[in-house]
C-alpha cells in the first residue's frame, strides 16, 4: 500500500456470513469497506463460527449460556470473505465449539480447503497455539488467536455442560 516501507493492517470485528454478499458489492456503504480492507496490506476478520454443512449436528452447548446460539456457517463463508479482502482470520472464540471438537476439526478442513489462513485452533493445544504467518512487500506478520472460553459453571443452562459435568468436583462440606 505504502511506498514508505509500512505496513497497513485492517481488523475487523465479528464475520458470520450465512448468505452470499457479494452480489451487494455495488452499495456504496459496502463497496466503502471492500475498498478499505483490499487498500490494507493485510486484512484481518474475527470469525465468530464453526464453518458447517451440516456434518456435525448436535453439539453439546453453544455460544454462551441459556439464550446460546450455534454459530454454523457455510463453507461460501470463506468465499465471500477472500471477495472483500480478507486475507486471514483470527477463529478463537466462543463460537468456534458450537459443534464439538470434530466441529473445530471440520472448520479446519474447510478453512485449508479453501486457502484461507487462520488462527487460534486447532487439533490440539499446540496447533492451536501457533501463528500463521503472512507476507507483505514490507514485513513478515504473525497472527495469533487465543481466547478463554468454555464451561465454569451452569451459565443459566437447564442441563449440565457435558465436560463440566465428567470433571465437576463435589461441592466442599
Amino acid at each position: 500500500m505504502a511506498s514508505n516501507g509500512e505496513t497497513h493492517l485492517s481488523f475487523t470485528g465479528n464475520c458470520y456470513i450465512e448468505h452470499r454478499v457479494s452480489v451487494h458489492h455495488q452499495k456504496e456503504g459496502f463497496r466503502k469497506l471492500i475498498e478499505l480492507l483490499m487498500a490494507s496490506d493485510l486484512s484481518f476478520a474475527n470469525m465468530t463460527s464453526a464453518i458447517q454443512y451440516g456434518e456435525n449436528w448436535p453439539t453439546f452447548g453453544s455460544g454462551m449460556g441459556w439464550a446460546g446460539t450455534f454459530m454454523g456457517a457455510p463453507p461460501s463463508m470463506i468465499e465471500e470473505l477472500q471477495f472483500m479482502g480478507i486475507k486471514a482470520v483470527y477463529a478463537a472464540n466462543n463460537h468456534v465449539a458450537d459443534f464439538g471438537e470434530l466441529g473445530i476439526l471440520t472448520t479446519i478442513d474447510y478453512l485449508k480447503r479453501g486457502g484461507m489462513p487462520y488462527a487460534g485452533i486447532g487439533a490440539s493445544l499446540t496447533e492451536a497455539a501457533q501463528p500463521t504467518y503472512l507476507e507483505t512487500e514490507h514485513a513478515r506478520v504473525a497472527l495469533i488467536a487465543l481466547a478463554d472460553w468454555g464451561p465454569r459453571q451452569m451459565m443459566d443452562l437447564p442441563f449440565p455442560w457435558p465436560i463440566a459435568a465428567a470433571t465437576r468436583r463435589p461441592p466442599l462440606r
